[in-house]
């Protein structure tokens, strides 16, 4: 999946290979914030609008959670422990 803009672009297709019997539906916001890891008990306030907009502002957690830990590394010069796979998944290429 591409970026996520502040505007529904991204559907769902389900139907035959025909271009005439495709059927197709926006995702819907609660679809979009778990595509871009946001917990499932994330809340989001507002229409449904104001939701995809909302999501298509935010940074990922697991993004999130690497530049704040790079930052408060930058700042205090001491390793952050960091949950789960994220170090891993988002370390500088050796």
């Amino acid at each position: 999946m591409g970026t996520l803009p502040t505007r529904d672009r991204y559907a769902l297709v389900a139907g035959e290979i025909d271009v005439n019997d495709v059927l197709f539906r926006m995702l819907e916001p609660h679809e979009i914030g778990r595509a871009m890891s946001f917990h499932p008990d994330y809340v989001v306030l507002g229409s449904k609008r104001d939701r995809v907009r909302q999501y298509g502002n935010a940074v990922t957690p697991p993004v999130a959670e690497v530049i704040l830990c790079a930052l408060v590394e930058a700042i205090t010069g001491e390793p952050i422990d960091r949950h789960g796979p994220t170090k891993e998944r988002f370390a500088p290429a050796a």
